[in-house]
């Protein structure tokens, strides 16, 4: 999977959603079908993202591609759209809390892959839900 990446002269990854780091994976409802908040479901994804990075180093660690995630924070966009009651209030709330987009790199911070909240066996069994989810879909678009 790695192929054309693993022979670059400086092969890296950089996940622009990574380090959520904001609690356990709801593995009984992985795409928040029920109970969905929209900064929670923004952690959720943040964290699997870390998840699927750490899958990538310990399953690439021989490739010598480096992996980043990096969570910039939450940013000021244009929130453009309609939104029901509920979400328009978690909207509202992220305009007063979140950091110009110009700026929310600044926020960074190094964040380690060591063991501690990176579960390996979490990470490889969001690889293999991630794969067999992926299958599904290849099947129904063939």
């Amino acid at each position: 999977m790695a192929g054309a990446l693993s022979r670059a002269e400086n092969p890296v990854v950089l996940n622009f959603g990574g380090a959520g780091q904001t609690g356990p994976v709801r593995w009984d409802d992985i795409q928040l079908e029920r109970g969905c908040h929209g900064v929670g479901a923004m952690g959720h994804a943040g964290r699997l993202n870390d998840l699927l990075g750490v899958d990538f180093v310990d399953t690439y660690a021989d490739t010598g591609i480096r992996y980043v995630l990096n969570h910039p924070g939450v940013v000021v966009t244009s929130f453009a759209g309609e939104y029901d009651p509920v979400t328009a209030a978690q909207v509202d709330r992220l305009r007063v809390v979140g950091k110009p987009v110009a700026t929310a790199v600044l926020e960074g911070r190094r964040v380690s892959l060591e063991p501690g909240p990176w579960d390996l066996g979490d990470a490889r069994r969001l690889h293999d839900l991630t794969r067999g989810l992926l299958a599904q879909f290849d099947r129904r678009t063939a």
